[in-house]
């Protein structure tokens, strides 16, 4: 599996509800960046799927909705150097505050490896 991301993404677990088909789900992310995050579940998604998530960032007050489109499902995590069940997002539509908020968590996080 090659990665085509072309944004640094670290790990992370934060609550993630999302909407898509007008069904509301509820997971963890096991990483995330500027770019978008991979979210943890049993039933990914399909691939060109569009998701409204909900980010539960830890540096703001409440949780910021997001745009995003499923670029990859993971139902074999065999496959895929043990990455559990899941899928990732790439983020279509983060503003300035969101995209600083991704930046201090990711500085910190760097910071403290």
């Amino acid at each position: 599996m090659s990665d085509q991301r072309g944004h640094l993404r670290l790990p992370i677990k934060i609550n993630v509800d999302f909407t898509s088909d007008d069904s509301v789900r509820s997971v963890f992310s096991l990483n995330m960046g500027a770019g978008g995050i991979y979210l943890v579940t049993h039933k990914p998604l399909p691939r060109g799927s569009m998701v409204v998530l909900h980010l539960n960032l830890p540096s703001l007050d409440s949780a910021v909705e997001v745009l995003g489109e499923v670029v990859w499902s993971n139902l074999n995590p065999d496959d895929n150097n043990g990455l559990p069940e899941g899928m990732g997002i790439r983020f279509l539509n983060l503003d300035a505050l969101v995209k600083e908020h991704i930046g201090l968590f990711q500085s910190a996080r760097m910071g403290n490896a």
